[in-house]
């Protein structure tokens, strides 16, 4: 599984190469990188480093979830005072300043003491997460699968239905993987394939329909993300379009190599 204490000894030595003393990581994708807890969306959720110890994961007090975590220290608050006075924060202190709001960075920096919040360093917390490890890639690889497998499967049953019920067929699919979607399917066919962030509606599914399909699943908090466009019998129109956008899409693929 995910190795926390190599990544967090990662953070710790690129804290020590840009001169900070603690660090404030406030965006819940982070913190779950960090320690394996996954805050949930707008709970309140901060995770505190400093370049001696094991960090401390500060979280309301319904967030039951952290109780026992072995990765960082669990402290339940009410607010951000309580949280800046037992935060122990030291020096010259980091923050995300592509996920710390305004009004937190006010509240923290006046109960500060004689430090502050001086160093934006969202590029810093990010890098580490931008380069993925074996298993990581593992994790994607399920995702990636599943979703192979649930469009194989919808591809034979679309012919006759609406957009909608083959997003909502796909969706229940996703369910009986014991996964969840990435997000919202989007189904488009005909003239409707032709509209990128499209929302499914009864438009029925033919047999020279162009169908688009883009889909994603998550597995353990690892997305996949995948578009195909189908046409279950092609006529010759349909068969023109194909093959012009298929020579744009190598064009392309051999210029980006």
């Amino acid at each position: 599984m995910f190795n926390f204490m190599q990544r967090q000894k990662h953070l710790k030595e690129s804290m020590k190469e840009a001169g900070l003393d603690s660090l404030i990581i406030s965006d819940r994708k982070d913190i779950y990188y960090q320690t394996g807890f996954l805050p949930l969306d707008g709970d309140f959720a901060f995770l505190i480093f400093t370049t001696a110890k094991k960090p401390e994961l500060f979280v309301n007090p319904v967030s039951n979830r952290a109780e026992g975590l072995k990765t960082a220290h669990a402290f339940f608050v009410k607010d951000v005072k309580e949280m800046a006075k037992n935060a122990g924060l030291l020096g010259n202190i980091g923050f995300d300043e592509r996920s710390l709001t305004v009004s937190y960075f006010m509240e923290i920096s006046k109960y500060l003491k004689k430090q502050r919040l001086k160093k934006p360093c969202s590029d810093l917390i990010g890098s580490q997460r931008a380069v993925k490890d074996g298993d990581e890639i593992s994790e994607m690889g399920k995702a990636l699968a599943a979703t192979e497998r649930i469009i194989s499967d919808v591809r034979n049953y679309m012919k006759g239905k609406n957009e909608l019920t083959v997003a909502k067929t796909i969706e229940k699919a996703i369910l009986e993987e014991c996964m969840e979607r990435s997000f919202e399917t989007i189904i488009a066919s005909g003239k409707n394939s032709s509209l990128i962030h499209y929302i499914p509606g009864k438009s029925l599914i033919g047999q020279k329909s162009i169908v688009v399909i883009d889909m994603g699943i998550i597995s353990n908090n690892y997305c996949s993300d995948m578009t195909r466009t189908f046409c279950l019998k092609p006529g010759p129109k349909e068969q023109k379009l194909h093959d012009n956008i298929l020579e744009v899409q190598e064009t392309l693929i051999d210029r980006i190599h």
